[in-house]
């Protein structure tokens, strides 16, 4: 069992990238919805949301089962522990929008809930762009944003 966690955890770098743009674009498009006077959720978000969430507890799961504190060291092992919180946060968070709205099908939140959802999907892409910050910050090294 614990070969295949390892092997699991090897897959973080790789599953990362679709929650990071399916939470992304989730929410860019319930922004649009709401932009637009739109008094339902988004359904094209709605769908990226459960996707993106999906993809998310895959990405935290095997970031959680390749993480190692004895394989960092003092500002990239806190740069490491800040980004597993973060992860964490940002799965929490994506946890908690699809709970309000938008993981069933029905017509959704209306109202004041429909902008705390909305409000909530926003945070959860911010959370996600965050949290992959201080992945490539743990990967290339604090303070890096350019690679080449």
């Amino acid at each position: 069992m614990s070969e295949i966690i390892n092997i699991l955890g090897h897959f973080h770098t790789a599953l990362i990238h679709f929650p990071i743009a399916l939470l992304t674009v989730g929410a860019i498009f319930e922004a649009f919805s709401a932009l637009k006077g739109n008094r339902q959720r988004s359904s094209i978000g709605r769908v990226l949301l459960i996707f993106g969430f999906l993809g998310a507890v895959a990405a935290v799961l095997s970031g959680l089962s390749h993480f190692d504190t004895a394989a960092y060291r003092d500002r990239t092992l806190e740069v490491a522990l800040i980004h597993r919180v973060l992860g964490l946060t940002t799965l929490a968070l994506a946890t908690l929008t699809g709970l309000l709205g938008g993981f069933w099908k029905t017509p959704g939140p209306q109202g004041a809930r429909l902008w705390i959802y909305r409000i909530l999907y926003a945070t959860t892409a911010g959370g996600v762009g965050l949290t992959g910050h201080y992945g490539g910050w743990v990967v290339f090294g604090w303070g890096q944003i350019w690679t080449f």
